[in-house]
């Protein structure tokens, strides 16, 4: 029981550690602050964020400007641009398209959180996966990819 109490912050982190792995796209928490995710088996990395107080899951996309939403989970979180608002051209994998400007109140990876971050909403259909773009990056002190990990870092 003392090694188990002395040694409880050690057993913490390789507990998470072990569901990053089991589970990619966790984000695991180090002591440090920073936040780790392990690579998919396809060779992408899937991130689990809450966006506005909503588990979503991201692609991690330094080509993509900004956050970007599918319409259906934006419309889970409610957020339902109107026809009008759609006027921002973005090019996909799939090819051009138009998507609507919003402000997401919160983005969270694990213990990092930003407020009032820039997103964009796609029409429906045009994307398969949200995209965890450089509107959320550029605010982190740092992003790397070495190995299988993805680590961030706070500002």
């Amino acid at each position: 029981m003392v090694a188990g109490y002395a040694f409880r912050n050690e057993a913490r982190e390789v507990g998470a550690r072990m569901m990053g792995a089991i589970v990619p796209g966790s984000a695991v928490t180090g002591a440090d602050g920073t936040v780790a995710i392990t690579r998919r088996a396809g060779g992408d990395f899937a991130v689990r964020a809450t966006v506005n107080g909503r588990a979503l899951g991201f692609q991690f996309d330094t080509g993509a400007s900004a956050v970007v939403l599918t319409a259906e989970d934006a419309a889970a979180l409610g957020i339902r641009p109107a026809e009008t608002e759609f006027g921002v051209r973005v090019a996909t994998a799939n090819g051009s398209t138009l998507a609507a400007p919003i402000l997401l109140d919160t983005l969270q990876v694990g213990s990092i959180v930003e407020r009032r971050v820039p997103a964009l909403v796609s029409r429906p259909g045009a994307l398969r996966e949200n995209l965890l773009g450089m509107s959320f990056l550029d605010r982190l002190a740092s992003f790397e990819v070495r190995g299988d990990r993805l680590t961030l870092r706070g500002r």
